[in-house]
């Protein structure tokens, strides 16, 4: 499907490059994960455009398409989040339909809480409310793993046998399928500066800014329409999911049981169908 619109707006900081598909006054707006892993990702997302639904992606200042610049002060929550508000009015959206997947869930549950008035409903994919929550599951995933993977694992990410052990945990929580096109080709183009100043050279121990990052409490006060999806074998797992769920009142959460953390492209069908539902009831 080609973009009806693309093009660039100024940040703080630089200039994002968005997408826009579908048509129509009601726009659902995604916020991509890493941090610093294109949009390119969550391509299948555009399955939902219509007539009246527009789906708008856009790549996080640092990655994809957009500017990156070499400025490490650049890459913090607080100012990603001013980067969704911008991006939001920027494109003259209204009020918006919100969906974040992993690190874009985490930007879209700060979003919120900042913007309620411009949040129409809130779709929150594969994330948490708590990243030393986070740090707890995927240790005990970890710790599941063969003997040598766990341990090369455990050791970081400089260790023999690192790579390839990252490789099979990522084949059965990242994603159980082929990588589709836009997912390797994501994969292949992670923004190293921002995610290791955020995140840290290790996907496991997350040593990064975001080490202590814990919203459960406030999240208690968001009211949008919430839907909430992880994956049976989710590396951000359903224990975050269920977390979330049991703090924001009224949200629905729905689980993809063939699934790590990519049900939009694992469970094609079936994902789309539960997002356009709650759409289409909210």
């Amino acid at each position: 499907m080609e973009a009806v619109e693309h093009g660039r707006v100024d940040v703080e900081g630089g200039q994002v490059t968005y997408r826009v598909y579908g048509h129509g006054s009601r726009a659902l707006l995604c916020l991509h994960g890493g941090p610093g892993c294109p949009s390119w990702y969550l391509d299948s997302l555009a399955d939902l455009a219509s007539d009246d639904l527009r789906i708008v992606f856009y790549d996080q200042l640092g990655c994809g398409d957009s500017e990156a610049p070499d400025d490490v002060s650049l890459w913090t929550l607080e100012r990603f989040v001013r980067e969704v508000e911008q991006v939001r009015s920027a494109l003259d959206l209204g009020r918006v339909d919100v969906f974040g997947h992993s690190f874009g869930g985490m930007l879209a549950q700060e979003w919120a809480l900042r913007h309620p008035e411009e949040l129409r409903t809130l779709i929150l994919a594969s994330t948490t409310c708590s990243v030393p929550a986070l740090r707890d599951e995927l240790a005990r995933l970890v710790a599941a793993m063969p003997d040598d993977q766990r341990q090369a694992l455990d050791a970081g990410a400089s260790a023999p046998g690192y790579a390839e052990a990252h490789e099979e945990f990522s084949r059965r929580h990242l994603c159980r399928i082929p990588y589709p096109e836009p997912v390797e080709r994501a994969l292949g183009a992670v923004a190293a500066p921002v995610y290791t100043h955020m995140w840290g050279p290790d996907g496991f121990k997350v040593e990064g800014t975001l080490a202590h990052w814990d919203i459960c409490e406030s999240i208690e006060a968001i009211r949008a329409s919430t839907l909430i999806t992880v994956g049976g074998f989710d590396e951000v797992t359903p224990a975050c999911a269920e977390r979330i769920r049991a703090r924001i009142a009224g949200s629905e959460l729905v689980a993809f049981p063939s699934s790590a953390s990519l049900a939009h492209w694992e469970e094609r069908g079936a994902f789309m169908a539960c997002v356009r539902g709650f759409l289409a009831n909210h």
